[in-house]
């Protein structure tokens, strides 16, 4: 499945690249329409060499996965739906903490743009925004 070329873009993700303020995550896209994961797009692009921070992002994610082998669907147009290629600079045995401080960024940007809406983290891999899921987070490894 080959990405979509940049003047396909959907309005929504141009409108969110404009507004990224960071120096690697997400420079590097690769949109996708529709797709079974992201999660397998972005670890074949990683073995392809992606660069720190690339991002494969779809709008319709009918096959993707959870943790313990779950599947993990998501309605289409409704959920950001996006895998991160990172190359944490970390002894491996520190890896696994990279998911719980992903879950507590998400957890404080939501804090930051919902304010005095209950935000909290359940262990290991979601994020709840008013006692509810609004996050889930599935890190991999590959080499």
């Amino acid at each position: 499945m080959q990405p979509a070329p940049p003047e396909a873009l959907p309005d929504w993700l141009v409108q969110m690249l404009s507004a990224l303020e960071t120096d690697a995550l997400g420079h590097a896209l690769r949109y996708h329409a529709r797709a079974a994961s992201t999660n397998t797009l972005a670890a074949a692009w990683a073995r392809e060499g992606a660069p720190e921070g690339a991002c494969v992002v779809t709008d319709d994610q009918f096959a993707g996965r959870g943790r313990a082998g779950r599947t993990w669907l998501a309605e289409p147009g409704a959920n950001l739906t996006f895998s991160l290629v990172v190359r944490p600079r970390l002894p491996r045995a520190e890896w696994a903490l990279a998911g719980l401080a992903a879950a507590v960024a998400v957890a404080r940007t939501f804090e930051h743009f919902a304010p005095g809406v209950s935000t909290a983290v359940k262990w290991p891999n979601d994020v709840l925004l008013g006692g509810k899921k609004a996050a889930g987070l599935l890190l991999e490894t590959t080499r």
